[in-house]
């Protein structure tokens, strides 16, 4: 896959360098060296860039925010706070 595949694939799903290479378990510095023709992807990311050339929604789907899942764990992180707070207050 060369650097302008790279490129055209990332603009086709509308994603920055670092979402792009979290999507593909690689470093973002990974990513420019392959658009910018420096390295050209291997083995397991190659394969995952071929999936995503054919199926950008079942790679690129799961990065969709899930605002309700953040939402709960921060709610579940508030409540374990003030259980903290009161045992160290009442004891």
């Amino acid at each position: 896959m060369s650097a302008h595949d790279v490129r055209e694939l990332r603009a086709r799903v509308n994603v920055s360098q670092s979402v792009f290479a979290r999507a593909l378990n690689v470093s973002t510095k990974l990513v420019q060296a392959w658009e910018s023709g420096q390295r050209t992807p291997a083995a397991a990311a190659l394969k995952l860039l071929r999936i995503g050339q054919r199926h950008p929604e079942v790679l690129f789907g799961a990065l969709a925010p899930r605002p309700l899942a953040v939402a709960e764990r921060s709610d579940d992180r508030h409540a374990f706070v003030t259980q903290r707070r009161r045992k160290k207050s009442n004891g």
